[in-house]
């Protein structure tokens, strides 16, 4: 909960830089950066987005405050919601429930990329406790990212266009290459379930060691979806194909 809300407090700071980036391209220049006349403008095209943001940012802080996860739950999806509101999927020329979909595949994704942190063996956890935890995680998991790579291959196809521009465009490569890398990341996950939890619930020694590199490999793994995500919404993006 703690990295959770520090992780917040970073979403709140990258919600104002964005917003004052965007009026510095509005207004023409850096020094546009604090006009209040643009900052109308921007608003308007940031207001629900960044609302969902702050808010989902807000309530994740005020739930570790105040010890209860609940309201860091509603914060979470408020940040997930936040997605459905900008980007690709927003712009679509007809959006329909595209948003969503992304809003819900950030929400499980956000889920999956906790893995490292939630599930690390830290020396005071004793093993029983981890295994519980490991268990928890995966009766979650066995159905959620499942739901994850069918809505992401969905989101693929419909922000490509079609079907050969999923594999003839730089976007729907990049798209492509996240879902390959992903389900390295699944397989991973796979033998932690099958393998690992029982190896910890038994106390056999090597357990532990061999979920940290298992953990180190998913946090790796993620790292590079989050950066071919970044390029694929950043650098290129799917409207070459409309």
């Amino acid at each position: 909960m703690r990295v959770a809300a520090w992780a917040a407090g970073a979403v709140l700071v990258l919600s104002l830089t964005r917003a004052a980036l965007v009026n510095a391209q509005l207004g023409g220049g850096i020094g546009a950066v604090l006009d209040l006349e643009t900052f109308v403008w921007t608003w308007q095209a940031l207001s629900l987005s960044m609302a969902a943001a702050i808010g989902g940012a807000l309530g994740v802080v005020i739930g570790w405050a105040l010890r209860r996860p609940w309201i860091a739950g509603i914060g979470s999806i408020c940040f997930a919601v936040s997605f459905a509101l900008t980007g690709h999927s927003a712009a679509l020329p007809t959006p329909g429930i595209a948003p969503w979909i992304v809003s819900l595949h950030v929400l499980i994704a956000s889920f999956w990329f906790s893995a490292p942190l939630t599930l690390w063996p830290r020396g005071e956890m004793v093993d029983a406790t981890l295994a519980r935890r490991l268990e928890r995680f995966s009766a979650i998991a066995v159905w959620a990212i499942p739901v994850l790579f069918l809505l992401g291959v969905w989101l693929v196809w419909i922000l490509a266009g079609s079907v050969a521009a999923v594999f003839s465009t730089t976007y729907g490569q990049l798209l492509i290459a996240k879902f390959s890398i992903g389900l390295i990341a699944l397989g991973l996950g796979a033998f932690n379930k099958l393998s690992l939890t029982k190896a910890i619930a038994d106390g056999r020694a090597g357990g532990r060691s061999a979920l940290k590199r298992t953990l180190l490999a998913e946090l790796t793994i993620f790292v590079i979806a989050l950066l071919l995500v970044g390029i694929a919404t950043t650098v290129t993006g799917p409207a070459e194909t409309f």
